[in-house]
């Protein structure tokens, strides 16, 4: 029993330690993430990809940066997917 109020406890003073940004989240959430917890996806994604976390950093918040509901409500990782991580662009 003291270990759920102990769980209780924590959920209601550090939701964004508990509740932390993964890729599985959100516009919504991005929006509402501290830069830690930005940074720390960003840096998730740039180990799983040819990009830094500065890259990433900078298209996510350019890409929600919009109060449209159906970006709003795309996951992170079904942007990321959308993304293409070759460095020339389309017409080379």
């Amino acid at each position: 029993m003291h270990n759920i109020l102990r769980a209780i406890i924590l959920l209601l003073i550090l939701p964004g330690v508990c509740l932390a940004l993964t890729p599985e989240d959100n516009g919504y959430a991005w929006r509402a993430a501290s830069t830690e917890e930005r940074t720390v996806v960003c840096k998730e994604l740039s180990g799983t990809t040819q990009k830094d976390y500065i890259y990433w950093m900078d298209m996510l918040n350019a890409f929600y940066n919009t109060s449209n509901w159906s970006i709003q409500s795309l996951k992170i990782k079904e942007v990321v997917t959308q993304i293409p991580l070759s460095e020339k662009s389309s017409g080379q």
